[in-house]
């Protein structure tokens, strides 16, 4: 479980970075903004996602991504469609469905921290539970 910790206080802040690889931006403030909204949506989002994915054994790598993604919708949709006067719609929409990528792929960082040859974690994982066994989690 340390492996998860650790990647929960990491994974956050590729984000940011990849963004501004991405994007080519050497400004700071887009740097700090991007990293309050990773870090928010890992704690508002991330974190009860990954309960949840855990208890469902959804641990693989696409369904990371997939939490990933989940994370960055609500703040891209806030941005989408709550357009300031200076930028166009498409504008919005195409760096909403960056950041929703790129958070993607932050999602995808936190499974190679975290899960990445942790066979204590994936062991199973995408299973139903048979019949009549016991849950290992209760």
């Amino acid at each position: 479980m340390a492996r998860v910790l650790g990647a929960l206080l990491v994974a956050p802040s590729l984000a940011p970075l990849l963004l501004m690889l991405v994007t080519r931006s050497r400004d700071e403030a887009v740097f700090f903004f991007a990293n309050v909204i990773a870090y928010g949506s890992a704690l508002l989002f991330g974190i009860p996602l990954f309960l949840l994915f855990r208890r469902l054994r959804w641990l693989k790598w696409w369904h990371m991504m997939l939490a990933g993604a989940l994370c960055m919708l609500p703040f891209a949709a806030d941005w989408v469609l709550d357009p300031p006067c200076c930028q166009s719609g498409a504008v919005r929409v195409r760096e909403a469905l960056l950041s929703i990528g790129v958070a993607a792929t932050s999602g995808l960082c936190f499974w190679v921290l975290a899960f990445l040859g942790n066979s204590t974690l994936t062991a199973g994982c995408s299973r139903r539970p048979q019949a009549g066994a016991a849950d290992p989690e209760r």
